[in-house]
């Protein structure tokens, strides 16, 4: 029996968890909706987290195009000494600009990636240093 958000479902005999997302919100602020979301997926095989860092970025260029500004790419350590790539721009739309956070974590044949979105205006450090300690917890199951 698999528990989803208030809901139970049991898959047929035999069939196993391939990918699952989550989503957060927080309360809405500035007219944005603050938001977290984690998702987990098999990649493909032989693939690096530099290229899978590239192709977000591309994705993230090619979907939100001319509005994304201040993108930045770090390498990222997490709070179990575990690295990954962490991608930070600002975005601008009709309801005022937002900042997203979009980390990535490679372990084995499986990426894990958290996308943290806050509303920009009025993200001081110590609301950013909160989004990034939230990133920072991601571990792997063990």
């Amino acid at each position: 029996m698999h528990e989803l958000n208030g809901f139970r479902v049991e898959p047929p005999p035999g069939y196993r968890m391939d990918e699952a997302m989550s989503s957060w919100r927080a309360p809405l602020s500035d007219r944005l909706s603050a938001s977290f979301i984690a998702q987990s997926k098999k990649t493909r095989l032989g693939a690096t987290l530099e290229e899978l860092t590239t192709e977000t970025v591309m994705e993230l260029s090619t979907s939100l195009g001319a509005g994304l500004k201040d993108m930045s790419k770090a390498e990222f350590t997490f709070d179990d000494g575990g690295t990954g790539m962490l991608l930070g721009f600002t975005l601008q739309t009709g309801n005022g600009p937002f900042r997203q956070y979009f980390a990535l974590r490679l372990s084995g044949d499986r990426l894990c990636t958290l996308t943290v979105t806050a509303s920009a205006t009025g993200l001081d450090q110590r609301g950013a240093d909160a989004l990034l300690a939230s990133i920072s917890s991601l571990r792997v199951a063990s």
